[in-house]
């Protein structure tokens, strides 16, 4: 076809001809704002319509300019009918037609909520409009609002029936226009082939022309886009561009024809193209020029230049939705994410998530970002971007994936209540197919099981065991809930499911055999035991089942008082598996059974062969070490010493070393041997200086026994050299909570304030954190009593509101705040508000004791007497009556403290005549 430089208006066909009737001026005058507004919302809000509901990566979401074009055909259209009507504003009004208000007024509405973006309330007010409509012209411009609104959210099935029924009723009114709809539903569907056979034909018989002319051509080039007919989408592009000239349609059509160039390989004749771009240079998004240069760069594998080009372009930028750049950050963040160094693609992920032109968009964006910080192990990142991915989209079809990831990354970071909270959704939703429950149930059952929450683990198993796929799904279930049961000292429980899976015939029934032995020894059944542990030796399901079931024979030999029996099956153990799990056991407890039968030559054999054979055995210092603790508890404090020394000189390197000479230091403490202690430290720092956990905690007991010995000072450098060199040290909040102590008991009430605020900040919502913060504010307030600046005691009452709130406030630190706070309230003259506070403080004493509950009533009576104090200072019949009535409450509470207020409540009532 012949492209026409400019596309001259349709005229509006108009129902009432001129020389029938004559529309008033002021509807004329409704009709031209009411088509400028719908034409604008139409040109602003269409543009984003597609690209905000797409379901494609690389579908809908790359349409830049295409949608402009119905709104601004709209806006032409209906102002050249307007203005075509041969009427004046100004001329006579001759016989008005009667305004149909209804319809006038729910338009008007629908208008409204589409541009604000209740796209679901704009379609009810045009359903309703359409039923309202008394002639053509209304309802023809209802329809096509309500196509528009419709597409805009998203539903082409509903736009497509309302297309049709449009077409029914209005046949000879804007055939090819709903062509047009037809392909943007299409274009919707993403079935680019069959839209663009719409848009070829629209081309080919010429059927479309002025500004919708435009849209035409723009939507043909974007179906050519989506299935990647470059070279096609730029002819298409070269033709639009030349039909808009000294229009913004020009500009439009340059970019997308450049950028097709640019995807078709042609780098070349694109960066000539950017070269040439003067006349552009007034267009208000003329940025999206260099914006093509920057996709030139990444499509053309120029990854270093690009990052240096996308730091200027993007100081440069607003974080709004824009297609060119979200394909852009995409492509530079696909190259980093398959390279050596994920997290570089974090930078375009971040910010793809706020340029992306649709949801779909942002949702790919962010799940990528997730998937980054997962491969990079950035597990609070990823955490944090994954929960904010389920919340955003909840439906995702990717949302069980997401969920487990979520799971697996809380539960390596020791959240295990996170964990499991996250996944049980999966395993309660009855839509989802069993396969992803069952995994689910699983993974939760791992997460209870890794943080000793057995008892939790139990539903999960019990899920699996009825609902598994396979019988070894479902035996392995079984030996799991069995372990669960036998950890959790529930052993009749455990032998029932060991004894019933040890009867069936499944990879699993080899363990399940075993654990039914150690549930029967448990259970003090030593001969049924002993009968389970040689049948698991006859199953010979595997050799370390086997070798399991020999190793348990021989131990419940020797719990039934045959040790010879029992010898003899260590040795037989030892002998067939010389390098297996249970050798050194054998040869451990062989040694011990001849030693007890006084066969002395045997054991001296059985230890020279466990030296030969496991010289490095690490049970050795462990051993050794728990008999510190057994002579300790035992009451033999020198063996328990003697056995610490032996540690120290045969394993000088080893964890179990260091934890009984942390015991002794304690003990030297504890003896107020606190020199000897200090000694001893010092000679552990030598000791443990290599081992970062070890020497950590050596500095901060090292601080401890100084202040014992009233070395306030020495015990702060201390710890100031223990938070310079162990930041990442799990104790360095309680450390740095005991540096307040210090300095608190010092009355240094300055530096253990910043001691107590960095504790608070590093643990929030915990005890300590919480702890930290009434230390916060009891160091305000003693720096009130001290320099009286009201500063400190309105920091000190805010701390005690602050920590008011926090959910997990136990019941005698929520009275104990709320009695410091009335006392701050005291100090800043707020009388009525202290007394507020402590009568909260007896109230809540009063209530919890009614609920059963045991407390401490140590802050209710020292409430009772502040507000008795205060109430009596003030001097008035009233206030003492409201003294009395405190120490009623106290005596109908048993805490009259001796008759005390017995003899105050006389004296009110004697002085005010009460």
């Amino acid at each position: 076809m012949t492209t026409k430089s400019k596309c001259p208006v349709p005229v509006m066909n108009r129902t009432h001809p001129r020389n029938d009737r004559v529309e008033s001026r002021y509807k004329i005058r409704a009709r031209i704002m009411r088509a400028r507004i719908l034409a604008y919302s139409f040109f602003s809000e269409w543009r984003r319509s597609v690209s905000n509901s797409s379901n494609s990566h690389e579908g809908i979401r790359r349409s830049v300019s295409h949608w402009l074009f119905s709104g601004l055909f709209l806006c032409s259209l209906c102002l050249h009918g307007a203005e075509n009507t041969g009427v004046a504003l100004d001329d006579p009004i001759v016989n008005p037609p009667q305004i149909n208000a209804a319809w006038l007024r729910t338009s008007d509405l629908g208008n409204e909520a589409y541009n604000v973006g209740d796209y679901l309330q704009a379609i009810s007010f045009f359903q309703q409009a359409k039923t309202q409509a008394k002639d053509r012209e209304e309802l023809q411009q209802t329809y096509e609002r309500l196509i528009a609104t419709y597409l805009k959210a998203f539903f082409p099935g509903e736009a497509a029936r309302e297309i049709e029924e449009y077409a029914q009723k209005l046949p000879d009114v804007g055939t090819d226009r709903r062509q047009l709809y037809q392909a943007d539903v299409l274009l919707l569907q993403r079935n680019y082939a069959e839209a663009e056979k719409i848009l070829n034909s629209l081309q080919e018989r010429n059927a479309i022309s002025g500004g919708l002319y435009f849209h035409l051509l723009s939507s043909l080039g974007y179906a050519k886009r989506m299935q990647k007919k470059w070279d096609e989408a730029t002819k298409v592009y070269l033709i639009l561009e030349k039909a808009g000239a000294g229009q913004h349609w020009e500009f439009t059509a340059f970019l997308n024809r450049v950028y097709c160039m640019i995807k078709g390989d042609k780098f070349t004749e694109s960066a000539a193209e950017l070269n040439d771009v003067e006349r552009f240079k007034r267009e208000k998004n003329f940025h999206e020029v260099d914006i093509l240069r920057f996709i030139m760069l990444i499509e053309n594998q120029k990854f270093v230049p690009a990052a240096e080009f996308y730091t200027q372009l993007n100081a440069k930028l607003k974080e709004t939705p824009n297609q060119l750049l979200y394909n852009a950050q995409i492509a530079a963040a696909r190259h980093f994410i398959n390279s050596a160094n994920p997290l570089d693609a974090v930078v375009y992920l971040s910010d793809a998530f706020h340029t992306a032109p649709s949801g779909e968009d942002r949702r790919l964006a962010m799940r990528q970002l997730v998937n980054v910080y997962f491969v990079g192990n950035d597990r609070r990142s990823a955490v944090e971007t994954a929960e904010k991915y389920l919340e955003f989209y909840k439906d995702a079809p990717d949302s069980f994936d997401v969920r487990m990831k979520i799971s697996k990354l809380y539960a390596g970071m020791q959240d295990y209540k996170e964990a499991l909270n996250v996944i049980q959704v999966v395993i309660d939703n009855e839509e989802l197919p069993m396969k992803k429950r069952i995994e689910a149930a699983f993974q939760a059952a791992m997460v209870c099981l890794a943080s000793d929450d057995l008892t939790a683990a139990v539903p999960q198993l019990e899920f699996i065991r009825k609902n598994g796929l396979t019988l070894d799904q479902r035996e392995e279930a079984s030996f799991i809930l069995g372990t669960s049961y036998f950890k959790n000292n529930s052993f009749p429980q455990a032998l029932a499911v060991f004894s019933n899976s040890a009867e069936i015939a499944s990879k699993w029934q080899g363990r399940c055999l075993i654990g039914k032995v150690k549930t029967l020894i448990e259970l003090k059944s030593y001969t049924d035991a002993l009968a389970a542990a040689r049948t698991t030796v006859e199953l010979e399901s595997s050799n370390e089942d086997v070798e399991q079931g020999m190793y348990y024979t021989a131990y419940v030999l020797n719990l039934l008082k045959r040790p010879i029996e029992a010898v003899r099956a260590y040795n037989a153990l030892a002998d067939k598996y010389p390098e297996g799990n249970y050798a050194a056991d054998a040869l451990f407890e062989a040694g011990n059974l001849y030693f007890e039968i006084r066969d002395y030559p045997r054991a001296a054999e059985m230890t020279s062969r466990f030296i030969k054979d496991f010289p490095q055995h690490k049970n050795a210092a462990a051993v050794l070490y728990r008999s510190v603790f057994a002579s300790f508890l035992g009451g033999n404090i020198e063996h328990a010493l003697q056995a610490t020394e032996s540690l120290k000189q045969m394993y000088p390197g080893e964890k179990y070393t260091a934890a009984a000479l942390f015991w002794k230091v304690d003990y030297l403490r504890n003896m107020q041997k606190n020199a000897e202690a200090a000694k001893l430290l010092s000679e552990m720092a030598e000791m443990f200086k290599n081992d970062k956990e070890i020497a950590a905690r050596i500095i901060i007991d090292r601080a401890v026994v100084a202040e014992a010995e009233s070395k306030s000072s020495e015990a702060l450098v201390l710890l100031e050299a223990y938070f310079k060199e162990f930041p990442d040290d799990q104790r360095f909040a309680d450390a740095l909570f005991l540096a307040g102590d210090i300095a608190s008991r010092n009355t240094d009430y300055a530096t253990a304030l910043s001691y107590y605020e960095r504790c608070a900040k590093l643990r929030p919502g915990t005890a300590l954190g919480r702890a930290a913060q009434g230390r916060i504010g009891d160091c305000s307030s003693a720096l009130f009593d001290k320099n009286r600046k009201f500063d400190d005691i309105r920091r000190a009452a805010d701390i005690y509101v602050s920590l008011l709130n926090e959910p997990e406030l136990s019941h005698e630190m929520n009275a104990q705040t709320l009695y410091k706070l009335g006392l701050c309230r005291l100090r800043m003259d707020d009388g009525n508000g202290a007394l507020r506070d402590f009568n909260e403080v007896i109230f809540r004493f009063r209530l919890a004791i009614k609920r059963g509950l045991k407390l401490s009533p140590v802050w209710c009576i020292k409430a009772a007497y502040a507000a008795v104090r205060l109430h009596i200072g003030r001097g008035t019949p009233e206030d003492a009556a409201a003294a009395i009535k405190i120490f009623d409450l106290m005596e109908e509470m048993n805490l009259n403290n001796d008759g005390e207020f017995n003899t105050m409540r006389a004296l009110l009532q004697t002085k005010y005549k009460l």
